[in-house]
């Protein structure tokens, strides 16, 4: 029988969740936290740091699709995505040589020269 008694638990715990929501809705009550996020402005962002949507797409690990979507806002980054554009936003040059040695590793090879390995191409 103690099982039935903390399965009425949790059904009241989740109702009164709930009715807190609607109250909230309906303005009778004040959320206790409200967390916003910003979301970037992912074509600003591209054009900063000056390569195209098909390389912006590449160092950021997602397909020209994605980016498009996002940058038409039919879509919006989310987690670790928009975490990396913002530090993008903030300092580009972070992102590429962190993109950029990351690839170079993982290929076992040295740049040829600074300005070759500007060039980041997406891993297979």
């Amino acid at each position: 029988m103690p099982q039935k008694s903390a399965e009425t638990s949790v059904f009241a715990s989740l109702k009164a969740g709930i009715e807190e929501m609607k109250a909230i809705e309906a303005g009778e009550l004040k959320p206790g936290r409200v967390t916003r996020f910003v979301t970037p402005d992912v074509a600003e962002i591209r054009k900063q740091m000056g390569v195209s949507q098909s390389e912006f797409a590449a160092v950021l690990g997602i397909s020209p699709r994605t980016l498009q979507e996002w940058e038409q806002g039919r879509r919006t980054p989310q987690g670790p995505a928009r975490s990396l554009l913002l530090v993008a936003k903030h300092d580009p040059e972070a992102v590429l040589e962190g993109v950029k040695a990351g690839v170079i590793r993982a290929r076992g090879k040295k740049p040829k020269s600074p300005h070759r390995a500007g060039k980041v191409r997406r891993m297979a």
